[in-house]
């Protein structure tokens, strides 16, 4: 079984590209906070997340910078070579839908705080 959820927070805003065949794709830059052991903060380990068509149009849409998200997905691995040298990298892959903005949207407009009521204006005494 490869299946993985996790609650974290974008390390980047996120960009949508396209593949070659023109399907929606981002690169999430996210990070997840360890657990504290007698309340010492331990830092996060950071990942990436990779979300297709629907999906990750949604988060480059409407998430940025900071906003927590939660993932559901499975573990993935890219290995190549380059200059004779073997490289490999571990990312997190997105289960279409798979994303829940747990903040706010940052493109959806907040309802307007109602402007106070300016005080009546004072009659002024005119100079004689």
């Amino acid at each position: 079984m490869n299946t993985t959820g996790i609650i974290c927070r974008l390390t980047h805003d996120p960009e949508l590209r396209h593949t070659n065949g023109g399907t929606p794709v981002a690169d999430l830059r996210v990070a997840i906070p360890r657990k504290r052991i007698e309340g010492e903060d331990r830092g996060a380990s950071f990942w990436t997340v990779r979300a297709w068509a629907g999906t990750a149009e949604a988060v480059c849409k409407y998430q940025k910078k900071g906003n927590k998200l939660a993932v559901q997905g499975y573990l993935d691995q890219d290995e190549w070579e380059k200059d004779g040298v073997p490289h490999q990298r571990n990312y997190i892959v997105a289960e279409p839908g798979g994303i829940e903005f747990l903040d706010p949207p940052s493109g959806s407009a907040k309802p307007a705080e109602p402007e106070p009521e300016a005080e009546p204006s004072k009659p002024t005494e005119a100079a004689a």
